[in-house]
């Protein structure tokens, strides 16, 4: 009768209805679950992959490897405030390839750092990049060699990106990279360090 279909169709909506609910509450628990992780590591200030294929990328807490044919991007995009000074090294264990280390701002959407107006980086050649062009600054590529070390230094108030080839104890010159580098409308709110290969 047509009750009885009412009364079943009734019953298999409240079925639906509650499976639906279930789903809804076990897909809702992993990804904020997953968001926690994140939410974690960032505020530590680990290095995370941003952008490219996270297969080709070997990334712990303070060290990568960086692999294959296509770009891949790994950085600390929530280690950085704004209105700082921020220093970091790239100490280079088997030269392979491209590699290009900078910084990059909180629009930078690429593979690649130094590609973009949102981006600046130092490539293996130790020329300077920004907006897709480059520069010699004189530095060269001596440090993209096993053992190599290259210093990065960014005074955001000065918006000065410095290099050096090597550690301090080496004796090694300061050289001025690019000037701007600094959060603002086009680069986003933040800086970041950034390491593409």
């Amino acid at each position: 009768t047509t009750e009885e279909l009412l009364a079943r169709r009734k019953v298999l909506h409240q079925a639906m209805a509650k499976n639906l609910r279930e789903e809804l509450q076990h897909s809702t628990e992993s990804q904020a679950e997953k968001l926690m992780v994140l939410l974690v590591s960032r505020a530590a200030g680990q290095l995370e992959v941003f952008s490219g294929d996270e297969s080709k990328a070997d990334v712990n807490v303070n060290s990568f490897k960086l692999g294959g044919q296509d770009w891949v991007c790994v950085g600390a995009p929530q280690s950085t405030l704004y209105d700082v000074a921020v220093y970091y090294e790239i100490e280079v264990s088997n030269p392979q390839g491209n590699l290009r280390t900078g910084f990059a701002g909180t629009c930078f959407s690429g593979n690649c750092p130094g590609t973009d107006e949102h981006s600046w980086a130092i490539d293996e050649y130790g020329s300077q990049r920004h907006r897709g062009e480059f520069e010699n600054i004189g530095l060269g590529g001596s440090w993209f060699r096993s053992g190599g070390v290259l210093c990065l230094a960014l005074d955001m108030k000065a918006g000065r990106l410095l290099v050096r080839s090597g550690r301090a104890s080496q004796g090694n010159q300061w050289r001025e990279a690019s000037t701007g580098v600094m959060p603002g409308k086009e680069v986003g709110p933040r800086i970041f360090p950034v390491v593409s290969g």
